[in-house]
């Protein structure tokens, strides 16, 4: 079942709250509209690269058009076009702070009627299991130790001299 459209006033008011700060639990309770349905609307204008103001001046159906775009979910030449393009995705996720939103958003900005957010992560996580190797260890429990220095730098704030320290984060498990 295709999710319900709210009322453009609605949207509209979400878009303007945000605009002016508030926070997402404000927003939800200024406006009655569930969570999930807020930061819908809020990642929609996000990637539309229109500047709110912009989107607010609109007209209600021109809104409604434009953040709510539904393509055909039968296309195959959507599925070529994403198909082409999970290569690129596979490897722009080994980057530190890439994420499959970010990902999905220059998706949408090349293909306009591409497949939504959930279709889009779909695809990439059947590419992914269908690219990986399986990797499987023989040991007994407790004879190895694994480790490696986790993700990016942390960083801290020395008290005594007020310098801002970066820290490794080293991440070791017993087999």
């Amino acid at each position: 079942m295709a999710a319900k459209l709210i009322q453009m006033s609605v949207l509209k008011q979400i878009l303007r709250l945000k605009s002016q700060g508030h926070s997402i639990k404000s927003i939800i309770r200024i406006s009655g509209i569930s969570k999930n349905t807020v930061k819908k609307y809020l990642r929609l204008a996000e990637i539309s690269n229109t500047p709110v103001e912009d989107l607010l001046r609109w007209e209600d159906t021109q809104l409604e058009s434009y953040l709510t775009k539904r393509g055909d979910s039968t296309s195959e030449g959507r599925q070529k076009e994403i198909e082409e393009l999970l290569p690129y995705f596979h490897q722009e996720l080994k980057k530190p702070g890439v994420t499959r939103w970010v990902l999905w958003g220059e998706y949408k900005q090349l293909y306009p009627e591409g497949y939504g957010y959930s279709h889009f992560c779909l695809a990439l996580q059947k590419y992914l299991v269908r690219d990986q190797s399986t990797m499987h260890f023989e040991h007994e429990p407790g004879d190895k130790l694994y480790f490696d220095f986790a993700g990016k730098k942390l960083s801290f704030v020395d008290k005594e001299t007020g310098e801002v320290q970066e820290a490794e984060v080293f991440v070791a498990v017993l087999g």
